[in-house]
């Protein structure tokens, strides 16, 4: 049974969801799936230059999200960002598990690169998420190429945020990480109780599981 604090914490988490969702409301949200509209060239060879991209073959990506099976291929995607922007934006890669994430971009006509991904030290990422980001200012101008490259099976898909957007997506991560981990620990305090009322040798390892979780 779930004791008055926990339920105390639960409504203030729901509600703290609906504050934020009518604060966003309020204000001019940039939340873009940018996937569907990307460029996609797959390098299945040796690797290339930034250069080197001009002659490739782009085709229009199409799906909401991306998955490819295990390969040493390196995957680029293309894309352009309005040039009515005037704030900095946020591009994010939604997977844990890449390798190597690199943003490729122009500024006064020289390319530069962002490089994120799992071969980065996370100190290293001017900004810290779970998921590869980076911000892309005013400045940045021209296309923009993503280049993905991981030896395992990827899943993931590319958005576009403002700042409000962002972290209004990071908070709503974080609430959804808090409530999980609310569960779990009234699953052991409860399974615990149970424990040392009944002596029953599955409740102290069921303890032992949570704890682990």
């Amino acid at each position: 049974m779930i004791n008055e604090g926990t339920k105390n914490l639960l409504i203030l988490l729901i509600l703290f969801c609906f504050s934020l969702e009518s604060q966003a409301s309020m204000k001019s949200v940039v939340n873009i799936n940018l996937t569907p509209d990307t460029r996609l060239f797959i390098n299945k060879g040796s690797p290339l230059n930034i250069r080197d991209l001009k002659s490739k073959k782009f085709t229009i990506f199409k799906k909401k999200s991306a998955g490819f099976k295990p390969s040493d291929n390196s995957y680029w995607w293309k894309f352009k960002i309005s040039k009515k922007n005037r704030e900095t934006l946020f591009i994010t890669v939604s997977s844990t598990q890449l390798d190597h994430v690199d943003l490729f971009y122009k500024i006064n006509g020289i390319w530069n690169v962002q490089r994120n991904g799992d071969f980065v030290r996370y100190n290293q990422n001017k900004i810290k998420y779970r998921y590869p980001v980076f911000a892309v200012s005013p400045k940045m101008e021209g296309d923009f190429y993503l280049k993905v490259k991981s030896p395992g099976t990827m899943a993931f898909r590319i958005d576009l945020f403002n700042s409000v957007g962002f972290n209004q997506q990071r908070l709503k991560e974080c609430i959804v990480d808090a409530s999980f981990f609310s569960i779990l620990l009234v699953l052991f305090i409860y399974n615990l109780f149970v424990f040392y009322s009944s002596k029953s040798i599955k409740y102290a390892l069921y303890c032992l599981y949570l704890f682990s979780t």
